[in-house]
């Protein structure tokens, strides 16, 4: 909508000196039939959302009614009689759900309810109020369209009928052909000229009432689009507000942070509770959590969960301790070494000073424990080193812009000091130019640079 206000904007500052201009008015005609097919895009896209959050609403407010509702205890999610349910899951009690929360859940789905009808009411008035004036606008003013592209392409041949003529002109010597040739083209271009001046004419006429009626409709329009937006946010936030007091929600909402510690607060007991079902843990692929592996307070579950398989490996490690009442046979030759404990391990508690019975265990547990520290080590080591990146190369040179070139379509002869002079045909190498075609560019051709009319000139190839 900011673009279509400074294009309004640029409608109305336009003086009424501008009215003589043909390309000035056909500029702003140009401009005000952009606006209004963004007013109309627009539109179409902020019905479209209005309609969308109003059915995503209904149907959340929908899903907790249907979560908080009454559920038959003998019957499983699968269908199947209670006396099939596994042996843990059969002496669960099932409470009924609290009264206060089935009138929340069943007051949300009624508010919203009527919230989505009258939003589809309101959403419908675009139509009227918004949509329609400014499609008809749209269609009245297209018409004109033909008429530009007319006036365009006779704008096009008188100045080909001119060009014509002053190359006659300024011929030396012309032969009886020739002085008949240049006759002939300035017939031709009296004609020309008496037609594009009809056009210019037609469209003095025609242009500026026009002009004046787009720019006339639309702050209508912006007046209707800010209008429906309000009525639109009235009707959510009075919904929303009157709902909170009834049921004792806070209005305005606290902080994001207070609500999301509060949900944390009230989650994680029901997650525990929930994680105990055995179809639960099997479909997690984890054993039961114990009250330790529950978060702390101020942690998430998600953070928990990430913990869960270090602390799994670490109590699988305790566990694999090695028990006194295996030991292996000692060696035939034991060697003073295998008697030795390195310094750098401690001795496990419970085990007491190692003897030649548990040497062999003892150090067969170390082994193991420095493999699992090498591969460690390894791993860490090769991480670090895969971190180390080699520097990035230099950056190469910047690609050189490419040259844009144009070709005549007609001869010209520069009258002052600074115009570009070439004959149909020549390509011009485009030094600077603007937007348009109806302006002056500047190029060169043949090694002089200077200024030409954009119009006598196409793409390459075009002639």
């Amino acid at each position: 909508m900011q673009s279509v206000q400074t294009r309004f904007g640029k409608l109305v500052k336009k003086a009424p000196a501008d009215d003589h201009n043909v390309a000035g008015l056909i500029k702003d005609y140009e401009a005000g039939d952009i606006a209004i097919s963004k007013i109309i895009n627009e539109a179409k896209s902020l019905q479209v959302a209005w309609h969308d959050m109003a059915f995503c609403q209904l149907g959340i407010a929908g899903a907790f009614y249907e979560l908080y509702g009454p559920i038959d205890a003998s019957i499983t999610a699968d269908g199947e009689e209670k006396e099939d349910v596994e042996e843990e899951e059969r002496h669960i009690i099932h409470a009924a759900t609290p009264r206060a929360i089935l009138e929340r859940s069943s007051g949300m789905h009624q508010a919203y309810s009527g919230l989505h009808e009258e939003l589809r009411d309101e959403i419908t008035t675009m139509e009227t109020l918004l949509l329609r004036p400014a499609t008809d606008a749209k269609d009245m003013i297209q018409p004109i369209k033909k008429t530009i592209k007319k006036r365009e392409k006779t704008r096009i041949d008188f100045e080909n009928a001119q060009a014509k003529v002053t190359k006659l002109q300024r011929k030396p010597g012309k032969s009886a052909k020739e002085e008949t040739q240049l006759a002939k083209a300035q017939g031709e271009l009296e004609v020309m000229s008496d037609a594009f001046e009809t056009a210019d004419s037609h469209l003095r006429e025609t242009l500026p009432p026009l002009v004046q009626a787009v720019s006339s409709l639309i702050p209508p329009l912006l007046a209707s689009v800010i209008l429906i937006q309000n009525r639109l946010l009235g009707l959510c936030y009075t919904v929303i507000h009157e709902y909170c007091q009834e049921h004792g929600f806070p209005s305005p909402a606290p902080p994001m942070e207070d609500v999301v510690a509060e949900f944390e607060h009230a989650f994680a007991p029901v997650a525990s509770e929930v994680e105990c079902f055995s179809s639960v843990r099997k479909h997690m692929g984890a054993h039961r959590k114990t009250a330790t592996d529950r978060p702390e307070s101020g942690r998430t579950v998600s953070f928990q969960r990430m913990k869960a398989p270090l602390s799994r490996i670490s109590s699988a490690s305790s566990q694999r301790q090695p028990s006194p009442a295996r030991s292996p046979e000692p060696p035939s030759e034991p060697s003073p070494a295998s008697h030795r404990i390195p310094s750098h391990s401690a001795t496990p508690s419970g085990l007491g000073v190692p003897t030649d019975f548990t040497t062999a265990t003892v150090l067969r547990g170390q082994r193991s424990t420095s493999s699992l520290h090498s591969r460690q080590g390894d791993y860490f080591g090769q991480a670090a080193i895969a971190k180390k990146k080699p520097p990035p190369p230099p950056p190469g040179p910047k690609p050189k812009r490419q040259a844009e070139f144009v070709e005549a379509l007609y001869d010209f002869q520069g009258q002052g000091e600074d115009d570009l002079s070439f004959r149909a045909g020549d390509r011009i190498r485009i030094i600077h130019k603007t937007d348009t075609d109806q302006d002056w560019w500047r190029g060169e051709v043949g090694g002089y640079q200077g200024s030409f009319p954009a119009n006598y000139c196409g793409p390459v190839g075009s002639n």
